[in-house]
């Protein structure tokens, strides 16, 4: 009977994963945009640079793709602690959820744990980050 009752509750932690996909996603656009839109409003900085010699054949070269722009600061800190709210989660369903990469999930829950926000916890055998305040 436990295992049923837990594999309901995981068909219902993955049900509503996948429901509030589109709306991260949607979260994540925007932040880029504002981003975007900060960006625009900066003034240019004053740096001097230094005069590059460029063979023909570099300037035939495209040019290198743009990196992508950096989150908002304290966007990460939230998108994890709004997924933990809804109980624990490995750093691989932390990933699907905050469409953050590992790497970056890392480091962020370092943070988090350091600051007492979070605490890390066995689920099913795995490794999983919940909010402290749950513990």
């Amino acid at each position: 009977m436990g295992s049923e009752l837990l594999g309901e509750i995981r068909r219902e932690i993955d049900a509503r994963l996948l429901e509030l996909r589109p709306a991260i996603e949607e979260y994540e656009q925007l932040l880029h945009a504002a981003q975007a839109l900060d960006a625009e409003e900066a003034p240019p900085t004053r740096r001097r640079r230094a005069a590059v010699k460029v063979t023909p054949s570099q300037a035939d070269a495209a040019p290198a793709p743009a990196k992508a722009p950096r989150t908002v600061r304290g966007a990460a800190r939230e998108a994890i602690l709004g997924a933990l709210e809804h109980g624990s989660h490995t750093v691989g369903e932390l990933a699907v959820v905050t469409a953050m990469s590992a790497a970056g999930l890392n480091a962020s829950l370092r943070k988090l744990a350091v600051e007492g926000a979070i605490a890390k916890t066995q689920r099913e055998g795995k490794s999983a980050w919940m909010l402290a305040e749950h513990i």
